[in-house]
């Protein structure tokens, strides 16, 4: 009889356990799934270079990157970007009485379409791209010519990166960036230039 009861218990702890593991597991795959929505805000270093034209310089300064879209599969996600690099801070360039006024003498500001792809979705390396519209910045120029920037032109920009998964929905990312486009000013000036840039800095993003 004591030999029935052990078996009895024994198998009953044994459909607790499956039953405990059956759940864990089934929690874990709703924690796996990708959410819909995609927020990413970055901070890092970049060098901003001039590679023609004699109105840009170069510089190393501050990268600031921000994107704000959703997931379109399982491995593809899409959004708005948002960014600059900015080089020769001051605070002689700063007039708080100028809402379009900033510390760096020069910037570069991306309002870009970006593409990331993730091979194991939500985690680990990933890459992505995207293009759009810059504008660009000159301090100098601008307490000449009163123009609230300088000029503007087109842009692309690669990256490459690795994502962990720190809560449900948080993931901390690093990341590497570089961007090449043209940049034709704005009146009285003329002309254009080509630039380049590069960038490295680490984010908090929700997807």
């Amino acid at each position: 009889m004591a030999e029935g009861m052990i078996r009895g218990l024994l198998l009953m702890g044994s459909v607790v356990v499956l039953g405990v593991v059956a759940t864990g597991a089934r929690a874990a795959d709703r924690r796996e799934l990708p959410g819909k929505l995609w927020g990413d805000f970055g901070v890092g270093v970049g060098h901003l270079n001039a590679t023609s034209g004699p109105t840009a310089d170069s510089g190393d300064g501050a990268w600031v990157d921000m994107v704000v879209g959703g997931r379109i599969s399982d491995h593809w996600l899409l959004g708005f970007n948002l960014g600059a690099v900015g080089i020769k801070p001051s605070s002689s360039n700063f007039n708080r009485y100028d809402s379009y006024s900033s510390i760096y003498g020069e910037a570069v500001t991306n309002v870009f379409l970006d593409l990331r792809y993730e091979p194991y979705s939500d985690r680990g390396w990933f890459v992505g791209g995207g293009g759009g519209r810059v504008l660009y910045h000159n301090h100098a120029l601008e307490s000449v010519t009163g123009n609230v920037r300088s000029g503007q032109g087109a842009a692309g920009i690669a990256r490459i990166g690795y994502d962990w998964r720190v809560g449900v929905r948080t993931h901390f990312e690093t990341q590497f960036s570089v961007e090449a486009g043209s940049i034709s000013l704005g009146g009285p000036l003329t002309g254009s230039f080509s630039f380049s840039a590069a960038a490295l800095s680490v984010h908090v993003a929700y997807h």
